[in-house]
C-alpha cells in the first residue's frame, strides 16, 4: 500500500517535469520535421507562456496547416486527454488511502497543476512552495519533497 501512496504523490508532483509542457503534443512532435517542428517547439517550450497561451497559440498555428497536420494535432490532443483521464482516475483511486490532510494536500497540488493560467515554471514553483509549507509528516505520508524547479527548467527549455 505504501508503494501506491508514494506513486500517487510522485505522479502528481512530478507530472509537470516528467512529461514537460510538450506532453500534450507528443504525437504531433513525433510526426513533424524541419521548419514545422521548429515552429511548434518555439511555442511549446516558450517559458514565458502560460499553459492556456500555449494551447491558444498552437490552435492558431494548426489552423494554417495542412489537413494531415490538423488531423495529427487533433489525434495528439485526444491521446493526451485519454492519458490524462486515465492518470487522474488512477490518482483518485490511490488518494482514497490517504489521510484527510494528505488528500487535501494532493488536491491542492493537482489544482495548481491543472491551472492553465500559470506558466510551467510558476506551476513547478507553486507546487514546491505548497510542499515546502506542508507539515513534514504529510510530506512523509505522500512520499514527496519540493520539486527541483531550477534543475528541471535548466534542461527542459533547451529544445
Amino acid at each position: 500500500m505504501k508503494f501506491f501512496i508514494v506513486f500517487l504523490c510522485f505522479a502528481t508532483v512530478t507530472a509537470l517535469y516528467d512529461h514537460g509542457p510538450a506532453e500534450r503534443f507528443w504525437d504531433l512532435l513525433k510526426g513533424l520535421q524541419g521548419e514545422k517542428l521548429q515552429q511548434v517547439k518555439e511555442i511549446v517550450y516558450d517559458p514565458d507562456l502560460t499553459k492556456r497561451q500555449t494551447l491558444e497559440m498552437m490552435d492558431d498555428w494548426v489552423e494554417n496547416q495542412s489537413p494531415q497536420i490538423q488531423a495529427l494535432y487533433k489525434q495528439s490532443m485526444d491521446n493526451f486527454e485519454q492519458r490524462d483521464h486515465a492518470r487522474n482516475a488512477q490518482l483518485d483511486r490511490k488518494a482514497e488511502h490517504l489521510s484527510v490532510a494528505g488528500r487535501e494536500l494532493e488536491a491542492e497540488i493537482r489544482a495548481i497543476y491543472d491551472n492553465l493560467d500559470l506558466t510551467d515554471r510558476h506551476t513547478c514553483e507553486s507546487v514546491a512552495e505548497v510542499v515546502s509549507m506542508s507539515a513534514h509528516v504529510l510530506q512523509k505520508e505522500l512520499g514527496i519533497s519540493p520539486p527541483p524547479c531550477d534543475e528541471v527548467f535548466k534542461t527542459l527549455h533547451k529544445h
